[in-house]
């Protein structure tokens, strides 16, 4: 009897041996090459005869060893301080980001950095590549030029099938830089949420985040821009050119020049530049006419070495932030967008709460949460948290719909009284904006602002970096705005008289009242509550 044979297919020992060493041959090549010789490069400190130098000269000889901050907490303002700042920079621009988009905002930044590069400014981006898919042919354009350096931090092997990397190589793809710094001369440094993208500064047409920036000049800019020199330096900051094939893209500067020059010149992007120009916030700081508070300030960072998980205990930012405030005795604010306390951070709350510490917390809703995965693993310590007499607060579901800014305060309004003429902490309006700040007080004498949110992935996975302002000023506003006005963009969790939550929502006729979690269907709460049993709390 002869043996079966089938023409035309493969043997199965044979598809087996291929498949595997086809698997074999991706891994490898997810690994990521050794970086090409690049020369250290560090922070111009010689910037005082600078526009800018000269401009804090005497504020900064009046206030040794303090900074000077602004919040920027308005979009607008947000934007149109970072577009004039690349305008009046006369030596150096160093910027750093998680996320940087090829859209509206992202062009009108590029542009300006490359007029700024034109001009004689030395330019460094340095970008984390989890975000920038469809910016290579612009970054390698952008490199090219000869004051100018693109910087990858932590990249994609496989630029096209970018999903290869995490699937091949997962546990080095899934550490992240998500610092976001500006640094302009070695002058003025910015810190905050705001990534640059359109849902961050009321330029799309989508959802908008709400979110908060501290500008700062004084003592704490040398300590940011070291920062930056640190994670610049380090060996996973690979050049743009090393990673992105010259051959997959045809874009040279000059038509990268044209195109974003040809941009800017549209109705479209005048327009949204006619709103920043509208802006007096910046440039009354800059001149002096606004008082500026100046305060102690104190950097907090992880260390680049987190990416690897090399770095020490001290060189955690949790780690310094609770050195430098301490246990709170009286009150902690927390504002987060992305808020999963686990384990560790639930018994912390409690704990403070038991020893006589307000806790309050604001996060987002399941329907303002942009990651929707995430409130999972939050809703699942939401009971406990309550029973235990941690207050929660959940942002409002927003409108998708941005209609057009009709002026320059009313569209993202204030955590303030209704009707106050007053600055208060105007993180958010109940119209088209959803949560992306995240900031902390502490027993009203100090605020925290960065980067971090109050979850694992902050904690233990991503690098992250934030500034504590030593500013009784700041904090106790920042807690009267929430006692006086966070149910106008929040609804209240709590417990029932039966022990169930329920959620309070502030209305013009009065509190209406939700026994079951608002805009969510029972089958989309049944699959977060399913999700939640899952051990993914320390990826969230």
């Amino acid at each position: 009897m002869e043996r079966q044979t089938t023409s035309g297919f493969l043997p199965q020992w044979l598809k087996l041996a291929l498949i595997f060493c086809l698997g074999f041959v991706l891994y490898a090549c997810s690994s990521l090459p050794e970086r090409m010789p690049v020369k250290p490069s560090y922070y111009i400190s010689d910037t005082g005869d600078t526009r800018l130098g000269e401009l804090f000269e005497a504020r900064k000889a009046a206030h040794q060893g303090l900074t000077g901050y602004h919040l920027l907490i308005d979009p607008i303002d947000a934007i149109a301080a970072r577009l004039m700042l690349i305008e009046k920079a006369q030596k150096s621009l160093d910027l750093q980001y998680y996320i940087w988009h090829n859209d509206k905002v992202g062009a009108l930044a590029l542009e300006g950095l490359l007029r700024a590069a034109d001009r004689g400014v030395k330019v460094r981006l340095l970008l984390d590549d989890n975000n920038t898919g469809d910016l290579d042919a612009s970054l390698l354009a952008l490199d090219q030029h000869p004051n100018v350096e693109v910087r990858l931090f932590n990249p994609f092997v496989y630029r096209k099938w970018r999903m290869l990397n995490y699937l091949l190589d997962f546990s080095r793809n899934n550490h992240r830089m998500h610092n976001k710094t500006f640094i302009a001369d070695s002058q003025v440094a910015l810190i905050g949420g705001r990534n640059i993208s359109n849902q961050y500064f009321d330029a799309g047409e989508s959802f908008q985040f709400s979110d908060v920036d501290v500008m700062m000049v004084g003592q704490i800019v040398p300590e940011v821009a070291k920062s930056f020199d640190d994670y610049w330096n380090y060996p996973m900051a690979y050049p743009a050119a090393q990673m992105i094939k010259a051959s997959d893209h045809q874009l040279t500067l000059n038509q990268l020049r044209f195109q974003l020059a040809h941009y800017k010149a549209t109705s479209t992007a005048q327009n949204y530049l006619d709103l920043t120009r509208e802006q007096a916030d910046f440039d009354n700081w800059l001149s002096g006419n606004e008082k500026m508070q100046w305060v102690p300030a104190h950097l907090v960072q992880d260390s680049p070495e987190k990416i690897n998980k090399d770095a020490k205990r001290s060189e955690h930012l949790t780690f310094q932030l609770q050195n430098l405030v301490g246990k709170p005795q009286k009150q902690l604010d927390i504002i987060s967008a992305y808020f999963v306390p686990a384990d560790t951070g639930t018994e912390s709350l409690i704990s403070m709460k038991r020893q006589g510490v307000r806790v309050r917390v604001l996060t987002n809703s399941y329907a303002a949460n942009d990651v929707g995965v995430v409130h999972a693993f939050y809703a699942k310590r939401r009971k406990e948290l309550l029973e235990n007499g941690i207050e929660l607060y959940e942002f409002l579901p927003q409108s998708r719909n941005v209609k057009g800014r009709k002026s320059k305060k009313n569209h993202i309004s204030a955590l303030a009284d209704d009707g106050a003429d007053k600055k208060g902490l105007n993180i958010g309006d109940s119209s088209d904006a959803s949560l992306h700040a995240k900031m902390m007080t502490f027993d009203n004498q100090q605020a925290f602002i960065g980067s971090f949110n109050f979850d694992p992935r902050s904690a233990n996975l991503n690098t992250e970096i934030g500034v504590i302002l030593d500013s009784p000023t700041l904090a106790t506003q920042v807690s009267k705005d929430l006692d006086n006005s966070i149910m106008n963009i929040a609804y209240r969790v709590r417990l029932n008289e039966r022990g169930k939550i329920i959620w309070e929502e502030k209305t013009p006729t009065g509190i209406k009242v939700y026994t079951h979690e608002p805009n969510i269907s029972p089958i989309k709460r049944f699959g977060l509550k399913v999700l939640s049993y899952l051990p993914l709390d320390g990826y969230m």
